[in-house]
């Protein structure tokens, strides 16, 4: 720089033809802290762009440098002012310091359109270039090839006073301070903007095709279900026998005589016990003489009713007065002489006197407890009687019994039709035995009616089904394969005929067609949340339903699309509506609270 003074006022750099943009900004950065006044000639090759005017704010604001600037030249002034640099125009009056003339500060930080404006009105010129234009073109012009000046390699010292020589800086320190101050930038970052607005639009498009094609929606729902039941009549008869009028079926029997096993088991009755556990606790015992008595340990004792217990350890009873006011007391330990629950002895019950020992004894503070028995069954002979009189009072039904167990294969012996001989038997246990149970087994030779437990089944079956179909209500269908029979009632018998009641249960369900799953998919697409559980819960076949998403993150709303959304349907277990008689199901589930959990899911029962 051909005149740098540092006055007490600041510093004022003036550039000439040679100074290039690295050596200015050093100055500038060297006068950190203090005021700096930059002179820009015209003809100056530098600070012709908003880069390096940009450059040289930058490096003011981190010097903490106030940069005034002094130029003739509209073009640097606008530029400045798009930057919040101080600018000047030439005033004909000196300035104090005597470093030229000085120029009045122009506004501040505005944009370069309103500077411009304000130049334009005061020169009276109109319509005045842009200046980032002109300042591309005038840059262009000054560094065409082999128009460059050599840049002089002068730069004030680390004083700041003018003259000081610094090292020559390299064309390659130039080129790289210049980097940053290339136009690429702009075209860099335009083309990272066009790059951010088409990713942008492909994320919107892609999420718009989300929101069509990426959630799945699955309702998974029981359907109502309730019992029916109903009666009715069916016969066993013999091969020349007539069914009676009102069976709904009868089933023919074959009469048969053979020879039955049979075995009749009844429990136990008496009872046998083993003492097992010891009772134990404490006694105190007192002493009413005048001297102390030692009682070795196993020391006998016995209450009233002669049971025995004995000390645990050995102890001395301290003696009383002389004059028998007061008496010498201690107390210790005593088990019972024999094992089992009569050594239990509630409290105050072990009393009496020590034997040839002026000493009593007394459990007067606690029971006595611990002793147990351990019971076992035995035969008793009430329960040999019980077994005999059963053999001979109710033969013909050990027989039926018997007789059934013995033929197997689904065939059963018509009770009331047995005729059974005499028979032959022997009881296992002995009056006095050890035993839970006592048995009796034996043979016999009977004759009756033999029919077969699948037919009966088969026929009552195909009777119940027209019955149950009666009453099942709009809206629910019979599940055939929950048909149930129950135990046949005996309601009439005689040698030929026998004639019996049997109910049958059965579950019917409400009916969920493909037509109903139709509909509730087109209700469901495309919904919201809230419409989604009002379409679910308004499904009259529905006892308990389930509603999740997939994703579950995914806002709640259903796929746009009913292929997207899946319905399941699992049959639930029979039971019946409270409230109601079998064979009115209820109409409509009943609905409660529902909200969305932490999986996305929302649950209903009825």
């Amino acid at each position: 720089m051909s005149d740098v003074r540092d006055q007490p006022s600041g510093i004022v750099l003036e550039l000439d033809p040679n100074d290039s943009l690295p050596e200015v900004l050093e100055r500038v950065r060297a006068a950190a802290g203090r005021p700096v006044t930059l002179t820009i000639p015209d003809h100056a090759p530098i600070f012709l762009t908003a880069t390096e005017f940009r450059t040289l704010r930058d490096i003011a604001d981190r010097a903490n440098v106030e940069l005034t600037l002094v130029t003739e030249d509209r073009l640097r002034l606008q530029l400045a002012s798009m930057f919040g640099l101080a600018e000047r125009e030439r005033d004909p009056t000196p300035s104090a310091s005597g470093n030229g003339v000085s120029l009045p500060s122009s506004p501040a930080f505005s944009g370069w359109r309103k500077s411009r404006q304000q130049q334009d009105a005061t020169s009276g010129e109109v319509d005045a270039p842009d200046p980032i234009a002109t300042s591309r073109r005038r840059r262009t012009e000054r560094y065409e090839p082999g128009t460059t000046p050599d840049r002089a390699t002068v730069a004030p010292a680390a004083s700041g006073v003018a003259g000081a020589a610094v090292p020559a800086r390299t064309a390659d320190q130039d080129e790289a301070t210049f980097d940053y101050l290339d136009d690429t930038g702009s075209r860099r970052a335009r083309l990272v903007g066009s790059v951010v607005a088409v990713l942008a639009v492909i994320a919107l498009v892609a999420a718009a095709l989300g929101w069509y094609y990426m959630p799945a929606l699955n309702v998974r729902a029981t359907l109502r279900e309730a019992p029916v039941g109903s009666a009715l009549l069916y016969s066993v008869t013999a091969p020349d026998a007539s069914a009676p009028p009102d069976a709904a079926f009868s089933v023919p029997a074959e009469r048969l005589t053979d020879t039955v096993s049979f075995a009749v088991t009844i429990p136990a009755t008496g009872v046998q016990k083993t003492p097992e556990g010891t009772a134990s606790g404490t006694v105190t015992l007192r002493n009413g003489s005048a001297a102390a008595i030692a009682l070795p340990a196993g020391t006998a004792l016995a209450n009233r009713a002669g049971i025995g217990f004995v000390t645990t350890a050995a102890v001395e009873v301290p003696p009383g007065s002389a004059d028998g006011s007061t008496i010498g007391e201690i107390t210790v330990g005593v088990t019972a002489a024999q094992p089992g629950s009569s050594g239990n002895l509630g409290q105050g019950e072990l009393t009496g006197k020590i034997a040839d020992q002026p000493v009593y004894f007394s459990n007067r503070d606690a029971a006595i407890a611990g002793g147990t028995d351990r019971e076992v069954k035995v035969v008793a002979e009430a329960d040999i009687a019980a077994l005999e009189s059963r053999i001979e009072n109710d033969l013909r039904r050990v027989t039926a019994e018997g007789w059934t167990a013995q033929l197997g294969d689904g065939r059963a012996v018509v009770g009331p039709s047995v005729e059974p001989g005499e028979p032959t038997y022997e009881i296992a246990q002995r009056a006095g035995d050890i035993s839970d149970t006592v048995t009796m087994t034996g043979t016999v030779e009977a004759q009756g009616l033999v029919y077969d437990l699948a037919a009966v089944e088969a026929r009552a079956r195909e009777s119940f089904i027209p019955a149950l179909q009666g009453q099942v209500p709009a809206g629910y269908a019979l599940d055939a394969a929950t048909l149930a029979l129950g135990e046949p009632e005996l309601l009439s018998e005689s040698p030929e005929t026998v004639e019996y009641q049997v109910a049958a249960t059965a579950n019917v369900r409400a009916v969920f067609d493909e037509g109903a799953e139709a509909n509730l998919t087109d209700a469901i697409a495309g919904s919201s949340w809230s419409n989604v559980e009002a379409a679910v819960a308004n499904v009259p076949a529905f006892a308990t339903w389930e509603v999740e998403r997939d994703p579950a993150w995914w806002p709640s709303r259903a796929p746009q699309t009913g292929d997207r959304v899946t319905i399941e349907v699992i049959a639930a277990p029979a039971a019946a509506v409270p409230g109601e008689a079998p064979g009115t199901p209820a109409a409509t589930p009943a609905t409660s609270g529902t909200a969305p959990d932490a999986a996305g899911a929302v649950r209903s029962g009825g």
